[in-house]
């Protein structure tokens, strides 16, 4: 491969290289004095004869004419392929933008708390953002239920109407409660041999560039991790598990 030293030592002779090869093509055709040119709109018989210098010079002005419409040519084409690449590397620069800068919503658990005054509980969610954009039109449909029955066999989880309109910034955890309580005096009637409390639902937001966005959660809790304290029953956060189902978002 020619790098910048090799050329730089072979420069000077490129003069000469070229005086041999003009030198050996004119002794190919006989040493000839002088040309023909012709008109080149007209009949090659309508031809004069020219000293060869001046032939020389006309014909590579021809030649230059020649080359210079097929050079036009492929540069335009040229052009237009890396038009249509640049094209698409601003596409990909768009995406890839959207994909770093738009804002992510994820859902955790906070708990299964007391109502402070009635003696029921609620099922507590917090939406974090941890992209870089606000997450706007956030609104979410929060509930929870209990079932006695082994978790596996817990995969349909009904969606309603989703209520709200805020905004979620980043780094920020906005707590939601659940839809409904349910009376501890109920939760006491219950078989406890399988329970577990499912608190599920979805949140739908505008990411900074697509409205469309939502992700769907499901989190259980079994009987065992409650406290009751004076009838007051409460599950930590800590113990709460993702459910094998209920768990997605929209880009799965």
């Amino acid at each position: 491969m020619l790098n910048k030293r090799t050329l730089k030592k072979w420069l000077p002779a490129f003069p000469l290289v070229a005086y041999v090869i003009v030198f050996l093509c004119w002794a190919s055709s006989g040493y000839p004095t002088e040309g023909k040119i012709c008109d080149p709109t007209g009949s090659n018989q309508n031809c004069d004869s020219y000293k060869l210098i001046f032939y020389v010079a006309v014909r590579a002005i021809y030649g230059l004419n020649f080359y210079g419409v097929l050079i036009t040519a492929i540069a335009t084409a040229v052009i237009a392929k890396l038009t249509v690449t640049l094209a698409g590397v601003g596409r990909q620069q768009i995406v890839d933008t959207r994909i770093l800068e738009r804002a992510y919503l994820a859902v955790k658990p906070l708990g299964i708390r007391p109502m402070r005054s009635d003696p029921e509980v609620l099922g507590y969610i917090g939406i974090i953002n941890a992209g870089k954009l606000p997450a706007r039109n956030v609104h979410s449909y929060v509930t929870f239920a209990p079932a006695n029955a082994e978790p596996k066999k817990i995969t349909a989880f009904t969606i309603g109407k989703a209520e709200g309109a805020n905004v979620v910034a980043p780094g920020i955890v906005m707590r939601q409660g659940t839809d409904k309580s349910i009376a501890v005096s109920e939760i006491k009637k219950l078989p406890k041999d399988k329970l577990s409390f499912y608190v599920w639902g979805i949140v739908y937001y505008n990411d900074g560039f697509v409205d469309t966005r939502h992700i769907r959660f499901c989190h259980r809790y079994r009987w065992e991790v409650f406290v009751d304290e004076g009838g007051r029953l409460s599950a930590p956060a800590v113990e709460a598990r993702y459910h094998e189902y209920g768990n997605g978002t929209d880009e799965d």
